[in-house]
């Protein structure tokens, strides 16, 4: 039987984090659907709004959150709650489906955001059994799901690895790389064996989803997941936790209202990160933030320069190419022609020098795209 509970929600603000914003959760209104099988048990929140015109926030929660825990777009309600059995676990005598086992939910509440965390098993299938607890936080503005990247200063991120998260990251994923390097081949002290290639090289620079908020912190992670499932026991992992006080500095205006560090409210800037190499050999990191005519600025550097380049351009979306000039002491010194396209999970192309007499490959993993509200475990 389903069980349906409708409840304002009523919540003590936690005092020792500096939140200056008036609290923005009143309209917020969570019903909890719940259903069972024979073989699963799942429970989870649906968001209606108290009042009109925050309708679509609620919307927007329901819509990210079904879609991260089914995969699916159907949004499932009270209505039409018969309809989730096609993504549960069901195994009888004329049914073997993999799916979900079990799903339960607990959520806090700040001023400015919800943060949901969701346990979830799953069953059947070529894995038999999976389990995650997921930390979702989404914002009370918008109601979207917030990247960790969200947070950060745009021009700043890059700086913002480099001083809070690259090194730690790195030894991580070099320990796991001589691990699985080593129970492949027997030898765990060849230069082979502490060397990054491909996918783990630029691994530290893919933050995962799943950080976390907490009262006066961010715990951030990664995983050394850029191997093969035969390697997983090498997958040490790393994260950490940061103070807010201590990356104050680097928070994007977005990050500060959040947080409630500024009181009025600052959209998500329209950044892309990317991190590669030109030529083959040259490593660098590269930012770019778009304007409403699909006009770029922004800046790249080389990793054993770490000397800013201003880069400024435009999106040509017929052609689908972005084309940006690089420039140092405001003279052209050279540029870049890249693919573009609506899916950036990479791009390529070439750099050319100022009077195009020398070309260079470009290849770079494309590692936030402000409009990638996607979210991967």
């Amino acid at each position: 039987m389903t069980r349906k509970i409708l409840a304002f929600i009523i919540i003590t603000l936690i005092c020792s984090f500096r939140l200056t914003a008036s609290a923005n959760y009143y309209f917020l209104l969570i019903e909890e659907i719940t259903y069972k099988t024979d073989n699963s048990t799942i429970k989870f929140p649906f968001f209606t709004s108290a009042i009109p015109e925050k309708v679509e926030v609620a919307n927007q929660i329901n819509k990210r959150l079904q879609h991260i825990l089914f995969y699916d777009d159907e949004i499932i309600n009270k209505t039409n709650i018969p309809s989730v059995e096609k993504y549960l676990f069901i195994r009888n005598d004329s049914i073997d489906q993999s799916g979900i086992s079990f799903l339960n939910y607990t959520y806090e509440l700040y001023p400015n955001f919800i943060k949901i965390i969701i346990d979830i098993d799953w069953a059947g299938g070529p894995y038999p059994v999976g389990a995650e607890t997921d930390y979702l936080q989404f914002d009370l503005e918008r109601g979207e799901l917030i990247l960790m990247p969200d947070l950060i200063d745009g021009a700043k991120y890059f700086d913002f690895l480099e001083k809070f998260w690259l090194n730690d990251c790195r030894n991580s994923i070099k320990e796991a790389h001589q691990c699985a390097y080593g129970n492949e081949t027997g030898n765990y002290e060849s230069d082979s064996a502490y060397t990054l290639e491909g996918e783990c090289e630029f691994q530290c620079h893919k933050m995962n989803h799943q950080f976390i908020i907490t009262n006066d912190s961010i715990f951030i992670s990664n995983n050394s997941n850029c191997f093969p499932h035969v390697w997983q026991n090498c997958n040490f992992g790393s994260s950490k936790y940061l103070k807010i006080n201590e990356i104050e500095d680097y928070l994007s205006d977005y990050g500060k209202w959040l947080l409630g560090l500024r009181y009025s409210y600052s959209d998500v800037k329209p950044y892309f990160h990317f991190v590669g190499k030109i030529d083959e050999k040259y490593k660098i990191s590269l930012s770019i933030l778009k304007s409403e005519e699909d006009n770029v600025v922004g800046e790249y550097f080389y990793w054993k320069q770490n000397k800013k380049i201003l880069l400024k351009g435009q999106i040509q979306t017929g052609s689908k190419q972005i084309i940006m000039n690089e420039l140092v002491n405001n003279a052209m010194t050279g540029n870049f022609e890249l693919e573009w396209d609506d899916f950036l999970y990479s791009t390529e192309g070439f750099w050319y020098n100022k009077i195009k007499d020398k070309k260079l490959s470009v290849k770079l993993m494309n590692i936030y795209d402000y409009r990638d509200r996607g979210y991967n475990r």
